[in-house]
């Protein structure tokens, strides 16, 4: 019991900060005494992978690289994407098998405005993305997010197109089993490059362009065909959001605010945003992860494309500390963990 714990050396258990680099609702058992571990999501865990981005060239990157989640260590080459892409693609995990989708960007000086590829890998093992589908009706969407539940990932707004029409498209895809998304719900307007969260049972939809930075956040259940429902707004308008989330809590870096500004909202309820800490440093168009306790932010733009890394502990506010580099410069990137 925990209150058994509390016995040892006389030491609280809420006094218990960390062992082994894990809080105290890690550890699985304390001297032979019975304590609750921590199980890791359904949707990710301790290795994360981060897919294409941008450098600081003209062409978009195809490389997958990957890192442990908070550890202080440069990522590792994992593979390559099918083809390169940036702008936001959208990501998602069952634990085991990572999925990677449209997204657009630069190619030499021509711009390409979306890719209909969804790539997968084994998180466990390294290797190139393989083929898994096509976003719905094989349209070519950029500026999409997404977000996982470890059985699904729902896929939403964006642009298509050469002139970019914003939209309000979500679709989603069985991560076990490959083939091309399937049409879903709408947001309330559309919308090119929110965010999208993690979740046991919903996913919360944030920020994002339309004439205009959007303050809004709304939800779904993750449901294969409602729409969605207002969850609160952003403490003002952002678009190039990024997040880490536990099953309680979705922490957002919202750029357009403040480039080192993160605010977070309690997942099960709905209300507005509330202000968590800043990055260490100022950073635009990162993209993140975390393995449900940890969250890890890695790379943007602040006057240059940055290869830094930086972590926080989802469970407590406060400031992230630097804690590693990318491979290269990166920016726009997709990130999901597993192992």
């Amino acid at each position: 019991m925990a209150n058994e714990i509390e016995k040892v050396n006389t030491i609280e258990i809420a006094d218990i900060e960390k062992i082994s680099g894990r809080t105290d609702d890690n550890i699985e058992k304390l001297s032979g005494l019975e304590f609750t571990g921590f199980t890791p999501p359904a949707w990710g865990n301790t290795r994360a992978v981060i897919a294409g981005g941008s450098g600081s060239g003209t062409n978009d990157i195809t490389r997958i690289q990957y890192k442990t989640v908070g550890a202080e260590a440069t990522a590792e080459n994992f593979g390559d994407l099918q083809t390169s892409r940036a702008r936001h693609q959208y990501a998602g995990s069952n634990g085991t098998r990572g999925i990677f989708g449209g997204g657009g960007g630069l190619s030499g000086e021509s711009i390409v405005r979306g890719v209909p590829d969804t790539d997968y890998i084994t998180i466990a093992s390294t290797g190139n993305g393989s083929d898994f589908g096509d976003v719905y009706a094989a349209a070519t969407y950029g500026g999409r997010c997404g977000g996982s539940n470890g059985t699904l990932t729902f896929s939403v707004g964006g642009y298509y197109g050469a002139a970019s029409v914003n939209i309000d498209n979500m679709e989603y895809y069985t991560i076990a089993s490959t083939g091309n998304g399937t049409s879903a719900g709408t947001l309330s307007g559309a919308r090119s490059s929110p965010n999208c969260t993690n979740g046991d049972t919903r996913y919360i939809a944030n920020g994002g362009y339309s004439s205009g930075q959007l303050d809004v956040m709304e939800y779904n259940d993750f449901s294969t065909s409602a729409n969605v429902t207002d969850f609160g707004d952003l403490s003002s308008g952002s678009n190039t959001n990024s997040n880490v989330c536990s099953t309680v809590r979705a922490v957002l870096h919202c750029p357009v605010i403040g480039k080192e500004h993160m605010e977070y909202v309690t997942v099960a309820s709905t209300g507005d945003a509330t202000d968590f800490g800043d990055m260490d440093v100022n950073r635009d168009s990162s993209t993140a992860t975390s393995d449900g306790a940890t969250g890890e932010f890695f790379g943007g733009y602040d006057s240059g494309v940055l290869t830094s890394t930086e972590k926080i502990t989802i469970g407590s506010t406060g400031n992230g500390t630097e804690v590693g580099d990318l491979m290269e410069g990166n920016k726009h990137a997709g990130a999901t963990s597993g192992i």
